[in-house]
């Protein structure tokens, strides 16, 4: 584990029995679908407990140890397709960070190769980006993309093995240059072979980093869980739409439309999750649209008359749609109703 590495759970876990004190641990474990701990921990994670988790419990926040003790190399492409939703929420659900998720997919590419989008998600733009969703309201906020080859049969493989390249996306994930450079230096998991091995639902892999002046190697894993294709998009949308907190939610949430049970299908019924998102999408085309005008004129004095009132026509009809039954019924439904997230506060 290197320094930076160690410093960071370190400071998480010192500030962690700060968080959540009202909260018991079987609840957080539940909403963010973290195990019990089944193994012995290494040193290095600290002795302060998060709300009344055990030392145990607290660092199976950070990655699933059960996991990386039990899993077997992946020998099967097939095994690794899907949609994974990384572990590491320990810094957030401390109460040290702002939240922001991972999220791996993983598909089949040409060749017997993988194809591979890594995301940061966020549910709060960055200032001077639009909101990046595609025309379906799929999460677009890549980090990286691109294909990585099969090295041998024991779950190894690389992006620079012949025409396999993984490319990185140049967008800001965090709102201030040091710390959205910390997260990309994170989330720099394919610089060189990567290892995979399987839990069950849960993905091991094993990567390796080079330190920008000696270019020595640090070792480290890092854990997902499979959650369904879908869940992640429907979890941001559903925070975006209804104002709440991505720290409390999104992970609760994603887990439960996995699941397909849980206190969140509860409150939108009799309404399916499918109906929900379509019935969102012209609220949401429309209010990108009004959000586009604040990243093309952040200073508004230098619009045109026919351009403020462009702006002023988008502006009002958002507000009649944000006014209709149908749409006051549903935030009132994911305002009012527990949705079965403890609060972190």
């Amino acid at each position: 584990m290197n320094l930076m590495r160690s410093m960071l759970i370190g400071v998480a876990l010192s500030c962690a029995g700060q968080a959540a004190q009202a909260q018991h641990c079987a609840e957080l474990m539940h909403a963010f679908a973290v195990p019990k701990p089944e193994v012995s921990l290494s040193a290095g994670n600290g002795g302060v407990e998060l709300s009344d988790c055990s030392l145990g419990e607290t660092a199976m926040f950070l990655k699933n140890y059960n996991a990386i003790s039990r899993a077997v190399p992946v020998t099967e492409l097939g095994e690794l397709y899907g949609t994974w939703l990384g572990d590491d929420v320990l810094s957030y659900v401390g109460g040290v960070t702002v939240a922001g998720q991972e999220v791996l997919r993983i598909a089949p590419d040409t060749d017997g190769k993988l194809g591979i989008e890594q995301f940061w998600i966020k549910a709060v733009a960055i200032p001077g980006q639009i909101w990046p969703w595609d025309a379906q309201l799929g999460y677009r906020g890549q980090v990286a993309h691109g294909t990585l080859a099969k090295l041998g049969n024991d779950g190894r493989y690389s992006g620079k093995l012949g025409d396999a390249t993984v490319f990185y996306d140049g967008r800001s994930v965090e709102w201030t240059r040091d710390h959205d450079l910390f997260v990309k230096s994170r989330l720099n998991r394919f610089e060189t072979a990567v290892d995979f091995a399987l839990d069950d639902d849960v993905l091991v892999m094993r990567y390796e980093t080079r330190h920008f002046m000696t270019f020595e190697i640090t070792k480290d894993v890092v854990t997902y869980t499979k959650v369904a294709d879908h869940a992640p998009d429907q979890a941001i949308l559903l925070i975006v739409s209804a104002k709440l907190s991505q720290a409390q939610y999104f992970d609760c949430l994603t887990h439960q439309i996995t699941r397909g049970q849980g206190p969140l299908l509860d409150a939108l019924a009799p309404r399916t999750l499918a109906e929900v998102e379509t019935m969102l999408q012209p609220y949401i085309a429309l209010w990108l649209q009004t959000e586009q005008w604040r990243v093309d004129f952040p200073d508004a004095t230098k619009m045109t008359d026919d351009q403020w009132e462009e702006r002023k026509v988008l502006t009002m009809k958002l507000g009649h749609m944000y006014a209709e039954p149908e749409y006051q019924s549903l935030m009132e439904s994911l305002g009012s109703s527990d949705l079965g997230c403890p609060n972190l506060n």
